[in-house]
């Protein structure tokens, strides 16, 4: 086989793979990823007596990659069903390296989280997206029913979990405290704050700019207001 051919086979192979993720309901996700587990039990229990042949060690890279996609898309529906899905660290432990790397590991972190808010104008759904960065690598952060507090963007944070690919599960978290006591750190509560106002009109709710330029070093309260309440009647 060509290279061409086997990079187009890649390609469709993952096409039909996130639209089979696309079609299953939660329920059978997890019951798809119960199905992963046991398996992967199963190769954990076999390492423990002797080395994987060619065929298991090829089907249980299979079985984890195809688990690790079913596990980050459960991750941004419901954060409750991936935490019952996580693999034992028994298991874990047992597997050959080749195949733990596209299995879910627990860490612990320390860096500033970027905060940002996505809106569904259609739907009215929208959310917060949170980000960790560490040196040159970017990871989607996600939080357990029940732990989330509050804190704001730029903040420094202490945090545990599970890495899976790009993401992250916290499972426990605490807003750093300065040295000596005094409270959470929270760079955006001291010294000149700088916000930037983006005003988009839209074709079927046009309105009149009201301002004499489009550019403008300062912008008050009211004036945002009377855009968004007056201007645009977005109560």
């Amino acid at each position: 086989m060509t290279r061409g051919k086997i990079l187009f086979s890649l390609i469709i192979g993952l096409f039909l793979v996130m639209g089979f993720v696309s079609a299953l309901t939660l329920q059978e996700q997890e019951s798809l990823i119960l199905g992963y587990n046991a398996k992967l039990k199963n190769y954990a229990d076999i390492a423990k007596m002797r080395v994987l042949t060619p065929g298991e060690l090829g089907d249980a890279l299979n079985i984890v990659k195809l688990r690790k996609v079913q596990m980050l898309d459960v991750l941004t529906k419901d954060t409750s069903l991936f935490a019952k899905l996580i693999l034992d660290s028994s298991v874990i432990a047992s597997l050959p390296d080749s195949v733990k790397g596209e299995i879910e590991i627990f860490v612990e972190k320390s860096g500033r989280i970027n905060i940002e808010h996505a809106d569904d104008f259609e739907g009215n759904n929208g959310k917060f997206l949170f980000s960790f960065k560490e040196n040159d690598a970017l990871f989607d952060i996600y939080f357990i029913d029940g732990i989330f507090e509050p804190f704001s963007s730029d903040d420094l944070l202490e945090f545990s979990g599970y890495k899976l690919g790009n993401s992250i599960f916290v499972i426990d978290l605490q807003i750093f405290l300065q040295e000596g006591g005094g409270g959470a750190f929270n760079p955006n509560t001291m010294g000149e704050q700088k916000v930037a106002v983006i005003f988009v009109g839209f074709k079927d709710r046009p309105f009149s700019f009201p301002f004499k330029t489009r550019y403008s070093d300062t912008i008050t309260r009211e004036e945002v207001e009377k855009v968004f309440f007056r201007c645009c009647r977005i109560l």
